[in-house]
C-alpha cells in the first residue's frame, strides 16, 4: 500500500514535469497522431524534434508507473483482503470454539443444576428422616423409667428426659448447649466430694475409675441426696470418633433399704449363731483332750472332723458378722503404734499347721528401717490373716509364698505373692466383690467363701489404705496393701470386728 502511494505521487510529479517541458505540445500533435505513429510516419512527419520525443517518453513512463502502481495497489488490496479473510476465518474458528465451550458449560450447568436439585431433594428427605428419628428418640427417652441425659464432647447437654430433671430437682426446658453440671450435681455418698469422673471418662473413652461406696445426685431445690446406680457410655459414630456420652442412672433408695434390712438380719443371725457354734467347738475340743474320759482312735477321727467343720463354720459366721458391721457403718477403727512384722509373724505361727501340710516354702523380706506405725491391731491381723491364708489355699504343694513389708518414701507396703495359678482375665474386675470366687478357685480350694478379699477391701476403704494385685501367665500372683506413713485413719463406731 505504501509503495502504490509513493508511485502515484511520483507519477503526478512526472506529469507536471512533462507539461512544463512540452509547453504547446497539444498544438503540435494532430488528432491523428497515434494513427500516424502506427503507420510508421513518426520520424518523417515530426523529424527529430527532441521535445516531442521527450514528452512521449515521459507519457510512456507515466503509463508504466501507473500500471506498476495499479499492480502494487492490487497486490496490496489482495494482501489486505487475504489478511481480512484469514482474520475472519480465525474469528469464526474462535467463535465456533467458544460456542462449543459455551455449549459444554451449559450442559454442565444443566447437569449441576439437576445434581443440586437432587441434593436438595435428598437433603429434604434426610431432614425429614432425622426429624422422625429425633421424635422417636424423644418418645423413647420419655418412656424410659431410668434417668437419661446425653452430652457432647464438651460436656454440654444435648438431650435430657423428664426423669433425670425430676431427680435433679429442675424443670428447665431450655437445656440444650448448657454444661451438664449446671443441672446435675453428682457426689460421693461418704465424702460429699463431686463425682464428675464417670462422665468425663466416658467422653474420653475410658473406664469410670474408682468410686466411693455409692454416688448420689443432689436435688437443687432442697439439697437432699438420692443414692443412684450410674453408668456412662461413649457416643461413637461409624468412623470410631467419640461425639459425646450417654449417661443413665436410677434411684436405688429402695434397693439400699432392702440391702440394709438384709445386712441387719445377717448381723443378727451371725451374732445368734456365734455363741452356740463356739460352744460346740469348745465341747469338741474337750472331747479330743479326753476331759470327759478316754476316746478311741476312730472316735477321735470323727471328733476331729467335726471340730474342723465347726471351725470353718465359726470362721464363716465371723466373716458375715464383720461384713455386716462394716456395711452398717457401726464398726470402729482404733489405731495405735503397732509392729507390722510382729503381727505378720503371729499370723504365720497360727497358720503353721496348714503351711506344714502343704510343705510350702515361705520367703520373707522385712525392711530393716521399719518402726511401729499407727494401725488397729485387730484389723491389721485380719488383713494379714486373709492375705496369707489365701496364698496358702491357692499355692500348690511344695510351692513358694513370698511376704514383704517395705517402707517407701511416703508409704508402708505389704505384699504377699504365690506361684499358683493366675487369676483369669475375665475375673479380675470382680475379685474384690462380696461372695465372689475366681472361676478356677474351686479346683484349688473347694471350701472358700469369697469373703476374705471383700472384707480386706472394705477395711482399707474405711481406714485410709488401698489394695491391688498383679497376676498373669508365667509370673506370681501378688497382692499389695499400702498405708501412708501416718498409718490407719481413726473411725468411731459401736462395734469392733472379730
Amino acid at each position: 500500500m505504501r509503495t502504490a502511494l509513493i508511485s502515484g505521487v511520483f507519477c503526478v510529479f512526472l506529469g507536471s514535469l512533462a507539461y512544463a517541458q512540452t509547453g504547446d505540445l497539444k498544438s503540435e500533435i494532430s488528432p491523428n497522431f497515434f494513427q500516424s505513429l502506427q503507420a510508421g510516419y513518426l520520424t518523417g512527419v515530426y523529424g527529430d524534434n527532441n521535445k516531442i520525443y521527450w514528452g512521449i517518453g515521459i507519457i510512456v513512463l507515466e503509463i508504466l508507473l501507473i500500471v506498476i502502481w495499479n499492480i502494487s495497489l492490487r497486490r496490496s488490496v489482495e494482501k489486505r483482503v487475504r489478511e481480512l479473510k484469514e482474520a475472519k476465518e480465525g474469528v469464526e474458528a474462535t467463535v465456533l470454539e467458544r460456542t462449543k465451550e459455551l455449549h459444554i458449560k451449559t450442559n454442565e450447568l444443566k447437569e449441576g443444576g439437576k445434581f443440586i436439585l437432587d441434593l436438595l431433594n435428598d437433603a429434604s428427605v434426610e431432614k425429614e428422616i432425622l426429624r422422625l428419628e429425633k421424635e422417636k428418640l424423644v418418645t423413647i427417652l420419655k418412656s424410659i423409667g431410668d434417668a437419661v441425659f446425653v452430652v457432647d464432647k464438651n460436656l454440654n447437654l444435648i438431650l435430657v428426659n423428664e426423669v433425670a430433671l425430676k431427680l435433679a430437682g429442675d424443670t428447665i426446658q431450655d437445656y440444650k448447649g448448657k454444661p451438664y453440671k449446671d443441672i446435675f450435681k453428682f457426689v460421693y455418698e461418704e465424702t460429699d466430694e463431686a463425682n464428675e469422673l464417670f462422665v468425663k471418662n466416658a467422653v474420653l473413652g475410658m473406664s469410670s475409675g474408682e468410686k466411693g461406696k455409692y454416688t448420689c445426685i443432689v436435688n437443687k431445690n432442697d439439697g437432699t441426696k438420692t443414692p443412684i446406680s450410674e453408668s456412662a457410655t461413649p457416643l461413637i459414630n461409624n468412623s470410631g470418633e467419640i461425639l459425646g456420652a450417654v449417661i443413665v442412672f436410677r434411684d436405688i433408695s429402695k434397693e439400699l433399704e432392702i440391702d440394709q434390712e438384709k445386712t441387719e438380719f445377717v448381723s443378727l443371725a451371725s451374732h445368734q449363731l456365734k455363741t452356740p457354734v463356739g460352744g460346740i467347738k469348745w465341747n469338741l475340743e474337750m472331747l479330743l483332750n479326753e476331759d470327759y474320759g478316754p476316746v478311741s482312735e476312730s472316735q477321735r477321727e470323727v471328733i476331729a472332723d467335726a471340730l474342723e467343720m465347726g471351725t470353718r463354720m465359726s470362721s464363716l459366721i465371723n466373716g458375715f458378722l464383720n461384713i455386716s458391721r462394716i456395711e452398717l457403718g457401726v464398726f470402729s477403727v482404733d489405731p495405735e503404734p503397732v509392729d507390722f512384722v510382729k503381727v505378720c509373724e503371729d499370723v504365720l505361727k497360727e497358720l503353721e499347721p496348714q503351711i506344714f501340710v502343704k510343705q510350702h516354702q515361705i520367703l520373707k523380706k522385712y525392711d530393716a528401717g521399719l518402726s511401729e506405725t499407727n494401725a488397729d491391731p485387730k484389723l491389721l491381723h485380719i488383713i494379714f490373716q486373709n492375705l496369707i491364708s489365701n496364698a496358702i489355699k491357692y499355692t500348690p504343694e511344695k510351692g513358694r509364698i513370698s511376704i514383704a513389708i517395705e517402707k517407701k518414701i511416703n508409704t508402708i507396703t505389704i505384699s504377699v505373692a504365690n506361684n499358683g495359678e493366675p487369676i483369669p482375665e475375665k475375673d479380675k474386675g470382680k475379685i474384690f466383690s462380696k461372695l465372689f470366687r475366681a472361676s478356677n478357685a474351686g479346683d484349688q480350694d473347694p471350701n472358700g467363701n469369697g469373703l476374705g478379699l471383700y472384707l480386706i477391701k472394705k477395711i482399707l476403704v474405711n481406714s485410709g489404705g488401698s489394695i491391688w494385685f498383679d497376676t498373669g501367665e508365667g509370673k506370681d500372683t501378688v497382692f499389695y496393701v499400702t498405708f501412708s506413713l501416718s498409718g490407719m485413719t481413726k473411725r468411731a463406731g459401736a462395734k469392733m470386728l472379730v
